[in-house]
């Protein structure tokens, strides 16, 4: 009988605690992407020397993003794999 309490007060903690780190970890990719955003229009080019290039912001977008998107495309491919 307390072994059964035991297992049932554990599934309930356990999914308790996955309910809460899913909530957070919405909050946090949606806190992460507006912090981006803004550090991105907010970026004062003047005095670097991406300054004068007409796409500036276009280079430093790709720069930004072409790692993100090269391991992304290699942490998901490694979880297919095992």
């Amino acid at each position: 009988m307390t072994k059964l309490l035991q297992n049932k007060f554990g599934t309930h903690t356990t999914e308790a605690t996955n309910c809460s780190i899913f909530v957070l970890a919405i909050v946090v990719v949606l806190a992460f992407t507006i912090n981006q955003v803004t550090g991105l229009l907010s970026m004062n080019v003047g005095g670097i020397s991406l300054a004068g290039a007409p796409h500036s912001f276009w280079i430093v977008l790709g720069i930004i993003f072409t790692p993100l998107l090269l391991l992304s495309g290699w942490s998901t491919k490694d979880s297919e794999i095992s």
